[in-house]
């Protein structure tokens, strides 16, 4: 379950109602421009991610729908939980407290990222005290890295994420 607010966001669990909305960011071209295209998802696989979620709401923190606070308009996805990762390009797994963003591309360019992840930054901080916070960021997501830079994050190697290799940010 994850739930928290920001200065302009409120992050909610995910809902079967949201799949719509998950489709234009995970399913389009658009909305995962540098997944290779193998990994843009279809709708069936989003409705399964969505169970996924759901099913692991009792797991400390997870991943959440952010909405804008002035109008209930959502704006990506964000959150924070425990998952396992391996070194690139075959090391041994290792479980990580990981940090996601995704906005959705109508939304992008307005600082949604920065500020639900350090929102998400703090609730990791009460929900994993003292752990490492990580994020996975793909070498050519220009703007993801920017957003693990802004949060005071360093580069800490490479990893094996969704059988991709991702820049290892740790802070």
């Amino acid at each position: 379950m994850i739930r928290l607010e920001t200065d302009r966001l409120r992050v909610r669990d995910v809902t079967a109602e949201d799949v719509d909305f998950l489709c234009e960011i995970y399913a389009t071209r658009r909305g995962v421009p540098d997944f290779p295209e193998h990994l843009v998802r279809t709708r069936a696989w989003v409705e399964a991610h969505v169970e996924r979620v759901v099913a692991e709401r009792a797991r400390p923190g997870g991943m959440g729908i952010a909405e804008r606070k002035a109008d209930g308009v959502p704006v990506g996805r964000y959150g924070v939980l425990k998952t396992a990762v391996r070194p690139w390009p075959d090391g041994e797994p290792f479980e990580a407290v990981e940090l996601g963003w995704y906005t959705h591309p109508d939304h992008r360019r307005h600082g949604y990222a920065i500020e639900a992840a350090a929102g998400c930054l703090t609730l990791a901080r009460t929900l994993f005290p003292g752990e490492d916070v990580h994020a996975f960021v793909l070498p050519t997501n220009g703007p993801s890295n920017g957003v693990a830079r802004a949060l005071g994050m360093t580069e800490a190697g490479r990893v094996r994420h969704a059988d991709l290799e991702h820049l290892l940010w740790r802070l």
